[in-house]
């Protein structure tokens, strides 16, 4: 069945599992920075937003792609 085995696989304590885990990195999401959601299952992606060139800001290529 379920359980996280082992414990947390932050911290390695037993209790909590990692996204729960008070010592988790805070910041969440980085790709709109909403500590609700990881990047993996942001909505903004979700819906067509694709990548973000971190020297633009525009979405729909990254950095090395940047015209």
């Amino acid at each position: 069945g379920g359980g996280n085995g082992g414990g947390c696989y932050t911290c390695g304590e037993t209790g909590h599992q990692k996204r729960d885990c008070p010592q988790r990195p805070s910041g969440g999401c980085y790709h709109c920075g909403d500590s609700s959601h990881m990047k993996k299952d942001c909505p903004d992606l979700a819906s067509g937003g694709g990548s973000t060139c971190y020297k633009c800001g525009e979405a729909g290529h990254m950095k090395r792609d940047c015209p």
